[in-house]
Parts: structure tokens; sequence; C-alpha cells
């Protein structure tokens, strides 16, 4: 026995005997003598080895800062090879702005101020150097001409009939003519609102009042403000195309989408909209929130792990030197495994970023083991490299064994079409390996680099060992109530998972505190479609049936895009049209000139009298008539 030593011969001898019997001679394979002679080459020459290791870690480091990409793309977690992904990448190639971010203001229906903030925000958004284009509605003047066929039954049947009295009205040969004309339609017909009638009357008060006459037969629908908004108007909503949205960096849109947010932000406050309730989302926005999120959710669950791993080593072990040393080893494993996502995968996606966690969790376990069996062995080994040696020879069969097959199960996954799953399973199929080879490597050298490793093994007395023993002692006393209880348990799990129900909704796995997400759940929350399928055709031919198709499904609310210019009665709609535009137009005769219009004025004048709600209408008459006089 050495003299520095820190324990009695006896103590030693029993140990040894303890080790004797656990382990016989070990055969002299080729397995044996290749892990022997790594135990002892570490464990001679440390600092070549932590040399070596530290330089690869640090490029390794170096290659993932500068090499290592983040895809924020849900698409990309799927292989692309598959049908589906193939039809959706082509309805993405055709429809560009299929990506838009949805700026969404809240407020009353109704509100002209958040109509006027929406298309105001959109005219400031245009003017900067990151937006393509920004669009919060469009106004009447924009709409096709013939739009309104296609327009709600009781929107076409309005229109219809406001076509038809203005066909008639601009058929008269006179203004009196066309001013009787219009009256007479009115006749028979509810009571005009009040509004409207004035609307009506304003070009022929205009010409008798000596003012100039503008006719617009569309009232100020041409002036009209459509809000793009949720179907109750709850939310308006602002779409914005970003110039160059970068998807492959790192940051994704981050940077752009920050500006985004501040440049908007800006300028709601210095125009007198900050107390409107608004936010962005949109596919982009929810990508880049998620991956930002998921970036510092698992950069902080690592160094938790880490943290909370090392603390028990060092609360278990009731040692500092030996904990801190097992954990540096990991740490450099860590650091290889970014190499090998680099070299293996070329980026991380929003699956394969807690990689890292996991490695923690499964690399301690070599390094256990090793402290384990050291501290069996050290007393009968005249130094480190010979200790060191027979561990890795015992010991190692066992850690390689667990690495490769653990290794094994997560390259499985690569075979999955599922992408997301299958880097994420060879990334954490190299790092396992690589684990495994650099606390094979880093721990012993940093175990040689210290004069009282002897001192440390021998000290070192896991807690809770005799607890562990009471605690175990019951269970083999009574095995086959152990077993009845287990299988009990058992059914009741199996009966419990049978009852397991598949989420679909993927905004569940988003946190909600996420601006991205509270507002697409506001969005959702809003009458109206929020789960939508697109179909695109290459025989637009067989549009018209498979719309009539899809309508007759029970779970079909509503069909939209291309679908929405085939109304299911659009040949009674055509039909329709061409019935009033084959009538002759019903035209009332009147006096040539202005003279007459001030005694048809007079005449409604005094038909509306009586009813208070038409007085400001009839005072107007009323100054017009006297004025012509």
């Amino acid at each position: 026995m050495e003299p520095n030593r820190p324990h009695s011969g006896r103590s030693c001898g029993l140990r040894g005997a303890a080790a004797l019997l656990a382990f016989t001679a070990m055969p002299n394979t080729l397995r044996n003598r290749f892990l022997g002679a790594w135990g002892s080459l570490v464990a001679r020459h440390p600092v070549w080895t932590l040399l070596i290791c530290g330089l690869i870690a640090i490029a390794s480091v170096l290659a993932a800062v500068n090499g290592l990409t983040i895809k924020t793309d849900r698409n990309d977690l799927m292989s692309q090879d598959l049908p589906w992904a193939k039809r959706y990448a082509q309805y993405r190639h055709d429809f560009p702005r299929w990506a838009d971010l949805v700026v969404c203001l809240e407020g009353p229906p109704g509100d002209n101020r958040i109509d006027t903030a929406a298309r105001e925000l959109a005219e400031h958004l245009r003017s900067t150097a990151f937006v393509a284009a920004a669009d919060a509605g469009f106004r009447g003047d924009q709409v096709g001409p013939r739009l309104w066929r296609v327009a709600p039954r009781a929107e076409f049947d309005a229109t219809l009939e406001q076509l038809s009295r203005g066909r008639n009205i601009t058929a008269a040969s006179s203004p009196s003519a066309a001013l009787i004309t219009m009256l007479r339609q009115d006749d028979g017909h509810t009571e005009p609102n009040p509004a409207e009638m004035q609307e009506a009357l304003a070009p022929f008060i205009d010409a008798v009042a000596g003012r100039a006459v503008h006719f617009a037969l569309d009232g100020d629908a041409a002036d009209h403000w459509q809000a793009l908004a949720t179907a109750n108007g709850r939310i308006r909503t602002v779409l914005v195309s970003l110039s160059d949205p970068t998807t492959g960096s790192i940051a994704g849109i981050a940077d752009t989408l920050a500006t985004l947010r501040s440049s908007a932000a800006e300028w709601m406050n210095e125009n007198g909209f900050g107390d409107i309730p608004w936010g962005v989302t949109g596919i982009p926005a929810i990508e880049s929130d998620e991956t930002d999120q998921a970036t510092r959710d698992s950069t902080i669950a690592s160094i938790v792990a880490f943290g909370l791993i090392t603390i028990m080593l060092i609360g278990v072990f009731r040692r500092i030197r030996l904990p801190l040393m097992a954990a540096t080893s990991l740490v450099v494993g860590i650091a290889w495994s970014f190499g090998w996502v680099v070299i293996s995968i070329g980026h991380l996606q929003l699956l394969s970023m807690v990689f890292s966690a996991i490695l923690i969790g499964l690399g301690v376990d070599f390094a256990l083991h090793i402290v384990t069996r050291l501290r069996v062995i050290e007393p009968e080994c005249a130094d480190l490299p010979e200790a060191m040696g027979r561990t890795f020879r015992d010991v190692g069969p066992g850690l390689i064994t667990g690495a490769v097959t653990t290794a094994a199960a997560f390259g499985c996954t690569a075979f999955s079409e599922f992408l997301g799953v299958a880097e994420m399973g060879v990334i954490a199929a190299g790092g396992v390996l690589l684990c495994l080879i650099a606390v094979m490597s880093v721990f012993p050298a940093l175990l040689a680099l210290s004069s009282r490793w002897r001192n440390d093994l021998a000290i070192m007395r896991p807690v809770g060992t005799n607890m562990l023993r009471r605690m175990v002692r019951p269970l083999h006393r009574h095995a086959k109530l152990v077993l009845l209880i287990g299988l009990l348990i058992t059914a009741g799990l199996i009966a419990a998972a049978t009852r397991l129900t598949y989420d679909s909704n993927i905004m569940n796995l988003q946190p909600p505190n996420l601006e991205a997400v509270s507002w697409q759940r506001k969005l959702a929350a809003q009458p109206g479609g929020d789960l939508w399928s697109g179909l695109v055709m290459t025989t637009p031919e067989a549009a018209t049936s498979l719309t009539t198709k899809l309508r007759t499904l029970a779970d079909v609310q509503e069909v939209g895009g291309m679908g929405m210019l085939l109304p299911p009665d659009l040949n009674a709609r055509e039909a329709k049209v061409a019935a009033v535009r084959d009538l002759p137009p019903v035209v009332e005769q009147g006096a040539d000139g202005l003279g007459f219009i001030p005694t048809v004025l007079s005449s409604v004048r005094d038909r509306l009298r009586p009813t208070p709600k038409y007085a400001p209408l009839v005072a107007e008459l009323d100054t017009a008539v006297k004025s012509w006089a």
C-alpha cells in the first residue's frame, strides 16, 4: 500500500477483495486492450488530451456560431417529396402573398376613427423601405362594375332594384321628368329614409337654389371605404407584404418584424391612435415569435438542467471537484455536438432546438458509471493510468453498448418523412456518441491533473445509500404483492391510454403570451371562417360543379375565393338581370326646363311636413322654393 493513501490497509484489502469477487479477470480481447489503452493514454497525457479536446470544442462552437442556421418555416419540418407538400409549395408559389403579416386593430364596428387609423397606418407602412405592400381595404370605385352580381343575395336584389330605378331616371328627357319618375317609383314602397331622401333630392334642390348640380346615382358608393375586417367588423386588418422576408438566418424575419412593430407603434402614438389596441400576427409572425421563444426557452432549459444536475452530483457525492470535472467533460461533449449539427444537418428547427437538454440528461450517466467503478478498483492500482485502464475495461463495454443502442434508437427516426423528428434523431444519435467520447477523454484527463484524486474518491460517499436499502428491502420480502400492485397500476394506465386523444390545433403548442399568438386567437374567436382549406384547380371549367358539391357538405360553412364568383344561383341571377335589361324604361313626362321643379318640390314638402323626422329636409325644401320665387 502506498503511504500517501488516506485509508488503512484493512479497508483497502476489503475493498480489493470486493472488487475481485465482483469482477473476474477480463479476457484479453482486442476490445479490452483498446479500452484499457484508451483509459491509460488519456490519464498519462492529460494536457495533450485536454488541448486536443478543447480545440475541437472551440472549432465546433465557432462553426455553430458562423454556420448554424435556424429554420422557422413549419413546412421545413416535413419532407417536400410528399404529394400534399408539393401541392402546398405550388400554392405558395402561385399566391406569393400567402405569407403576409397581419396588423390587427380592435374596436367597435363602424368606428370611423379605427377605419381611418388602419387606412393611414397602411399608407405609412407603404412608405417604409421594408414593406412592399400594405392593404387596409379599398374604395367603392375600385370594385369591378359587375362584382355586385356575385354579392350576397340580399345585396344583389337591392342593387338590382337600385339599378332598375336609376335606369328609368336616366332615361328621362328633362330634369322635371327625372324628378317625377324618381318620386313615382317610391310610391307604394316603404317610407323612405330621411338621409336617403335628402340625398336623392339634393341635385334638384341645388338647381332651384342656384347652386352647382352634381348627379351621382351611386350616392357615396365611390367614396365609401370598405375596410378589411372580420365578419362582425370588430377587428380591422392591414395585410403587409415585406420587401425582403429573410427566413433562412438565425433571426429569421425577427429583425424586420421588430422594425415593423416599432415603426407602427411610433406612428400610432404620434398620430393620436395610441389608445387603440393593436398587434401583429400572421404565419411569418407566429413562426418568428415561436422560434424566438423556443430558442430562449431551450437555452434556459439546458442551463437549468446542467445546473441542477451539477448541484445534485455535488449534494449526492458530497464533493465538489469530481462533479465539476464530470460536468466539464459533459460541456465539451455538448460543444462537439453543435459541430456535429453543422456537419450533419446544417440547421436547427423547432423540434431539434432542445437536443442539448436531452444530451445533458443522457451524458451525465457515463461519468457516473466511470466514477463509481473507479472508486471500487482504485485501491488496487498503483496510479491513475492503471486505474483508469481497468475502469475502462470493466465499464467501457457497457457504456459503449448503452450509447450505441441509444444512438441507434434515435437514428431510426432518420427514416421518418417527418423531417423535424428525423433531424432531431440524427442530431441526438451523434450527440450521444460524442458525449461518451468526451466524458471518457476529458474526465480522466481532468482527474489526472488533480493531486488529490485518491482522497476525493476515498471520501466520496453517495447520500441515501442506506435509506435506499431500507426502502428496497420490503419490496424483496413481498415480491408477489409488489408484482400484483404493478400489474394493477399497468392495467389502469393502459385503460387511461385508450382515452388519449389527438389535438390537431397547433396553436395550442404556442405560449399564449406571444403577441402573434394572442392576436391570432382573437381572430379565431371572431365570427366567420378561421379554419379553411385551399383547393387549386388546373381545370377552371370544373370549378362550377366542384363549388356546388362543396356547398352540399355539412362541414363546409362557406366557399370563398374563386368559389365566391360562382354563387349557386348564378344562372337565375343572370336571367333576372337580363329580364330587367330587356324591359323598356318606365319614364314619367314632365315640362322642359326647371320651372316645373319648384312646384314638384313644394308638393313633396307639403307631403313630408306632418312627419317630424323630415323636419330638416322640409326646411331645406322650403328655403329652396322661396329662393326660386
